[in-house]
C-alpha cells in the first residue's frame, strides 16, 4: 500500500478481507498508459486534481480526462482515464481493508476500497499525503475502542482511529454503521479473541501454516534471533527492531530483515 505520511510504498497485510461475492457489471478504465482496470460498486482512485479518493461510479467526479496516480518504481506517476465502459457480465471481486493507509494498490493504481469519504477523512496534500495537521490529530487524546458507538472494529484500526477523538466528530458512524454491517464482517477470531499476521522475511508461509503467524490482540511478539548485526525493519511503521525486542500485537506486521548495521 502507499504510505500517505512519508510517501512510497510499504507492505503490510490487510485487517480484514471478504469472501469472494459477484456482481453482474462492472466498470472497465483504460488509461494513457493502457492500463485496464475493472471496478464494481462504489470503488475509489485518487484524483490528482482534487485531491481525494472519488468514486468511480460518481459521474459527475470520474470521467475521461481524470488524473489518477499509479505507482511506478515506488514513485507516484500521473496517468489519465481515457475509456470507461460499462459491461453487463457476472465478475467476482472481493473487499479489503488495509491494517494502516485504508488505500490497495491495484494494477499498480492508488485505490480504495468502498467509502471514499471514509478514506478522506484526514485529507491530502500534494502526492497523496497526509496535511500537517494529520501530526496534530496523532499528538491529541488517544480514543478507546469501547466508547465508539456502532463502528465496527476493523474499521476503527484500518482508519487508526485511536489517533484522535476529533476524527470522530467527523464522522457520520450511523450512516457507516448501516452500511457496513450489510456488507463487512469482522476479523480473524478465536475465542472471542482477535487476532493478526505476523511475519519477517525469513519465514516461509504457505495456506497450510498460515495459522502459526496468527497472534492474539494484546500478546507480544517476540522477534527472532538474528546472526550479526543485522537487524528487522517494519515495513509499515520503519521501526527497527532487534532479536528478543517484544513487540505488543495491534495490528498485522510484516518485518524485513536489513543487512546493515543500525
Amino acid at each position: 500500500m502507499y504510505d500517505h505520511v512519508n510517501g512510497g510504498m510499504v507492505n503490510v497485510y490487510p485487517i480484514w478481507i471478504e469472501k469472494t461475492d459477484k456482481a453482474y457489471k462492472y466498470e472497465k478504465i483504460t488509461f494513457s498508459d493502457g492500463t485496464v482496470l475493472k471496478v464494481v460498486n462504489s470503488h475509489a482512485l485518487f484524483d490528482v486534481n482534487r485531491k481525494k479518493f472519488i468514486d468511480v461510479s460518481n459521474s459527475e467526479e470520474f470521467n475521461i480526462g481524470t488524473s489518477v496516480y499509479k505507482i511506478e518504481n515506488d514513485k507516484l506517476k500521473i496517468v489519465n482515464v481515457t475509456n470507461i465502459e460499462y459491461i453487463d457480465e457476472e465478475v467476482k471481486y472481493y473487499h479489503i481493508v488495509s491494517t494502516q493507509y485504508y488505500n490497495v494498490i491495484a494494477n499498480d493504481l492508488l485505490t480504495s476500497d468502498i467509502l471514499s469519504g471514509t478514506c478522506n477523512i484526514y485529507g491530502y496534500a500534494e502526492d497523496a499525503l497526509y496535511p500537517e495537521s494529520y501530526k496534530e490529530i496523532c499528538k491529541g487524546k488517544r480514543l478507546d475502542y469501547k466508547y465508539i458507538n456502532g463502528l465496527p472494529y476493523y474499521l476503527f484500526k484500518g482508519l487508526n482511529l485511536e489517533n484522535g477523538i476529533e476524527l470522530i466528530k467527523r464522522m457520520n458512524t450511523e450512516f457507516l454503521f448501516n452500511y457496513l454491517t450489510t456488507n463487512l464482517k469482522e476479523p480473524i477470531t478465536k475465542n472471542n479473541s482477535r487476532y493478526f499476521i505476523i511475519t519477517t522475511s525469513e519465514d516461509e508461509v504457505t495456506n497450510k501454516n498460515i495459522g502459526a503467524f496468527l497472534y492474539r490482540e494484546g500478546s507480544f511478539y517476540k522477534v527472532p534471533y538474528i546472526n550479526g548485526e543485522k537487524y528487522y525493519k517494519d515495513t509499515s511503521s520503519k521501526k527497527i527492531y532487534k532479536s528478543g525486542d517484544l513487540i505488543k500485537v495491534t495490528n498485522s506486521i510484516h518485518l524485513e530483515l536489513q543487512n546493515n548495521k543500525i
